[in-house]
């Protein structure tokens, strides 16, 4: 994820440098592949398609980018997006395993989290964490049981709502700490990089992630 982009930094020769190039090249991917994608396959397939996932389909072949090129007449491309899928998952599975044995190897340094998770190797490997995190890559294989649909589903509503935790506590983190610099009299001219919207982006990001979690709630009646 993109909240990974502060870790990545950190371990760069030059965070200050490295980690506005880095947030900016964030922006611009998120807005060509996420934003502009979905913006055409929302033009091109129609959201009561029966084709779509939760039809009965769950493969490839319920994917929108699909039916799309299918509708278009482009033969072979649900291949194509099986070995996307491939490569987005090995890539998902290797920031997962980054993000989280960093940030355990960083609990350990600060007391929240047994001594000897802070253990990194000549080349700057957090070994103990790594392996830590590796360890729970087998409950991937509960989806080959009866009822895996349903752990996926649970596993799939748990990560979904780390990820809005994770943004909130980002969101107010930056707030917080907005606040702190201008009541200890910094200016902004001493910060090696401000983003774009300020205060302001994160308090909005703040509140549109209250009412996911509103509206979730609200959807599933708890």
């Amino acid at each position: 994820g993109t909240e990974l982009v502060g870790l990545a930094a950190a371990e760069s020769r030059n965070p200050a440098k490295a980690l506005p190039g880095a947030i900016k090249q964030v922006f611009w991917r998120i807005t060509l592949f996420y934003i502009l994608a979905l913006l055409f396959v929302g033009l091109l397939v129609e959201h009561t398609d029966e084709r779509l996932l939760g039809s009965g389909l769950s493969d490839s072949q319920a994917s929108p980018f699909v039916i799309a090129a299918k509708d278009a007449g482009l033969i072979g491309f649900d291949s194509f997006m099986n070995v996307v899928i491939l490569v987005s998952v090995i890539s998902i599975g290797n920031s997962g395993v980054y993000g989280g044995s960093r940030t355990l190897t960083a609990l350990a340094e600060q007391g929240y989290a047994p001594k000897f998770f802070t253990y990194i190797d000549k080349s700057g490997r957090p070994l103990f964490s790594v392996t830590f995190i590796l360890a729970f890559s087998p409950i991937a294989y509960v989806g080959l049981s009866s009822s895996g649909e349903v752990v996926f589903a649970w596993l799939q509503a748990l990560s979904g709502l780390a990820a809005l935790f994770t943004w909130g506590s980002i969101c107010l983190s930056h707030i917080r700490f907005r606040k702190a610099w201008k009541y200890h009299g910094h200016s902004l001219d001493e910060v090696p990089f401000t983003a774009i919207f300020g205060v302001y982006g994160s308090w909005v990001g703040l509140i549109l992630i209250f009412l996911v979690l509103v509206a979730q709630r609200s959807k599933h009646g708890l």
